[in-house]
């Protein structure tokens, strides 16, 4: 099957390739992105490959999360949560979350 292809800005850029990338810069693997790990470290590197998915190539949020193995409303949060903090479009500063014990601040 051909993985299908947004031409929005980038014609030749697939979520795959965006995926790998993000993973490369964020130093985790493709496959810590698309499954099911909570580390920090690997959910901003899969906010910011979900985010790119959506802006760049004008990805459906239901095919980006089944790439990544995700609801559609899991890549919703995510692009909502990197343009709150990210409003400039910054992918470099994504603020780092803690877990407080009434989950006030739960991410």
């Amino acid at each position: 099957m051909r993985e299908q292809r947004f031409c929005v800005q980038n014609r030749d850029k697939t979520i795959k390739q965006i995926i790998e990338e993000e993973a490369s810069a964020g130093d985790v693997f493709y496959t810590e992105i698309t499954g099911n790990c909570r580390n920090i470290k690997v959910t901003k590197a899969r906010w910011r490959a979900m985010y790119r998915a959506r802006k760049e190539l004008g990805a459906p949020y239901t095919m980006i999360g089944k790439i990544f193995n995700k609801d559609h409303t899991t890549v919703i949060n995510a692009v909502k949560k990197i343009q709150m903090h990210n409003p400039d479009g910054n992918l470099k500063v994504i603020p780092c979350y803690s877990v407080s014990t009434k989950n006030e601040n739960y991410v």
